[in-house]
């Protein structure tokens, strides 16, 4: 059996008013095995679509349309690396029981 990596406390993010952001917790995923690395990529493009959706006030005009693809594909970017580390947190956890990457929550954060 391959142990799973978990947070152990909560992380609190705090930041200026004016930005918009989303917090994405993966502590119940096994980010081991695909499945809960593809998981972790579905609520984190769900939490990107929310962002981008409250950030570019999305009332599906063509140009709110444009807008808020560029934001999904500027939040989704930010994100792609913070997904990448955890997931080789947990596996170097999984097979060597320690890891020279410290634990992160996945933050996006996008100006309002």
């Amino acid at each position: 059996m391959i142990p799973t990596a978990s947070a152990k406390a909560p992380i609190v993010v705090t930041g200026p008013e004016d930005v918009v952001t989303r917090h994405i917790s993966y502590a119940d995923l096994n980010l081991v095995s695909p499945a809960g690395e593809r998981t972790l990529n579905l609520r984190v493009r769900a939490g990107v679509r929310s962002l981008c959706s409250e950030a570019t006030r999305a009332d599906n005009s063509a140009w709110q349309s444009s807008e808020n693809a560029k934001c999904e594909n500027l939040a989704f970017g930010e994100a792609r690396p913070q997904i990448g580390r955890a997931v080789q947190r947990a596996r170097d956890l999984a097979f060597t029981g320690t890891s020279s990457l410290g634990a992160e929550a996945i933050m996006i954060a996008l100006p309002e």
